[in-house]
């Protein structure tokens, strides 16, 4: 066991291995080391108090650079969390409004009723399935059904007008 007066210390530096910090590393100006293990209760904080007693500075006023990046890490945890949290709200809302925007999704049956009603003048027909147009009594609405040209037919016949829409987007 040895006791040295604080002058003899040369500086104090983290001890790193191969798999990061393992304490920190107290050099003394004859050259002898000693090694404080990140295992001993208050290793951080001794280390932290030698240092600032060799810069003269009140205890608590000098943070290591492993000690002052530990400390960072919560604060980046937050602000990651945060963001994560920020970047859901707004895909919600986003999604919420286009869904808002869509038109109302009808059943095969009803589209049919409304055709034979008359209420419909026009429809757009997309990959022979999708169906979307106006109904004068219901709005904007959409469906799905298989449409084969006999169907097609009985639309055109009844005065609805039918766009067929391509692959691309625009109209046949």
């Amino acid at each position: 066991m040895q006791t040295r007066h604080l002058s003899e210390i040369a500086e104090v530096s983290e001890w790193r291995g191969r798999g990061g910090p393992l304490g920190y590393r107290i050099k003394f100006r004859d050259g002898a080391k000693f090694y404080l293990q990140n295992g001993v209760s208050n290793a951080a904080a001794v280390a932290e108090q030698i240092r600032n007693d060799l810069l003269g500075q009140p205890y608590g006023s000098f943070i290591s650079e492993g000690t002052s990046a530990m400390n960072r890490r919560p604060i980046y945890l937050v602000f990651l969390i945060i963001a994560a949290l920020c970047a859901g709200w707004l895909a919600f809302r986003f999604t919420m409004k286009l869904t808002q925007q869509l038109p109302t999704e009808i059943t095969p049956a009803a589209f049919l009723s409304e055709v034979a009603q008359g209420n419909v003048a026009k429809i757009r027909i997309a990959d022979r399935q999708f169906i979307s147009g106006v109904s004068s009594t219901r709005g904007a609405f959409r469906t799905k059904m298989r449409l084969d040209d006999a169907v097609v037919k009985e639309l055109r016949s009844r005065g609805v007008v039918v766009e067929f829409e391509r692959e691309t987007g625009g109209l046949e």
